[in-house]
């Protein structure tokens, strides 16, 4: 994290509107690779009191594939846990078609009283752009959700890991977003609730398959690699920085490629090299670089490194190859 501190973020707040995604016929006004010198009573969280699995799971349709053939991307958006009244923030990872881990972040906020959640949980599928709640597989047993209370402790992290295999068997591809009740708790009877959500996609794992992301005339996408964790960070209204990221499966860290509107640096201890066609830029002879900046002709995409250093040695040079295939650009409006 001290990379992160020593770069000088020169951030033009600005409103604009959401043009979705690109429209039939639009072109890209410049598009860049990173490296191219040419240019019974269910717990449904599987921490149940009856262990059997349902006789049937999702009926089979054109979507539905193998888990092994299934690709789980996070989505998540570019607000920080902070800046919610709560501070929090639900994260996915380790996302395939019959579960995924919650990552519940909270940091500062204005909480009442302590924050707690439990068990229940529901699905919503994106349909003809509106959230709909997945349906439930049919069942002799009537839901019921056990009765427990989560903590979420102040200024830290919890991990949930989720199995929806009795509740709604196995996914198709699509995009979801698993939502999560949370209480404020000041005492009996004495308590605020807010829905959150975590969202993700399940993707087939196709011949170059290209993990991508689009928001008003920026384009940024990256070859799928097997053995490696994508993560969609979506533009929210005030951000500083959107796009994708990626790491190992299993790793801490992560390499982000994000678009930036303004974007500036600290020289102090500052060695710069060109890459490509950006500029390579390493804080205080650290062993790994800290960013690479691709000037473009409206902001800059930007890739840094947060805390990759465990896992440099074994995988820098396939990140590397990662982002060197990575695409980029500004389409004509």
């Amino acid at each position: 994290m001290k990379q992160r501190k020593l770069i000088y973020i020169m951030v033009v707040l600005f409103m604009c509107m959401f043009y979705g995604c690109q429209a039939e016929g639009e072109k890209p006004l410049t598009m860049l690779k990173a490296e191219d010198k040419h240019s019974g009573s269910l717990n449904a969280y599987d921490n149940s009191y009856d262990n059997e699995l349902p006789d049937k799971g999702t009926l089979p349709n054109e979507n539905t594939v193998p888990i092994s053939d299934v690709v789980g991307i996070g989505r998540t958006n570019a607000d920080e846990a902070y800046q919610d009244e709560w501070g929090v923030k639900l994260i996915a990872r380790d996302i395939n078609s019959i579960g995924l881990t919650i990552i519940c972040k909270q940091s500062e906020g204005e909480p009442s009283g302590k924050l707690q959640t439990g068990s229940p949980y529901f699905l919503e599928v994106l349909t003809d752009g509106e959230w709909v709640e997945v349906e439930l597989l049919l069942s002799e047993y009537e839901l019921v959700w056990t009765d427990e209370a989560w903590c979420i402790n102040a200024n830290d992290s919890v991990e949930w890991t989720v199995d929806w295999t009795r509740l709604y068997g196995e996914l198709p591809t699509g995009s979801y977003r698993i939502g999560k009740e949370i209480m404020d708790f000041r005492g009996t009877g004495d308590y605020d609730k807010k829905l959150y959500y975590a969202g993700f996609n399940l993707n087939k794992n196709i011949n170059d398959f290209d993990v991508s992301y689009e928001h008003d005339s920026i384009s940024i996408s990256l070859p799928y690699m097997e053995g490696w964790e994508y993560c969609i960070t979506e533009y929210a209204r005030g951000c500083i920085s959107y796009g994708l990221s990626f790491r190992p499966v299993g790793e801490d860290g992560w390499i982000d490629l994000h678009y930036w509107e303004s974007f500036g640096v600290c020289g102090t201890g500052l060695k710069t090299e060109s890459y490509g066609h950006g500029t390579m830029g390493t804080y205080d002879n650290h062993a790994v670089w800290d960013f690479v900046s691709f000037e473009a002709d409206e902001g800059n995409f930007v890739a840094m490194t947060e805390a990759v250093d465990g896992w440099w040695p074994k995988l820098g040079k396939t990140a590397m190859e990662i982002l060197a295939a990575a695409e980029f650009g500004i389409m004509d409006k």
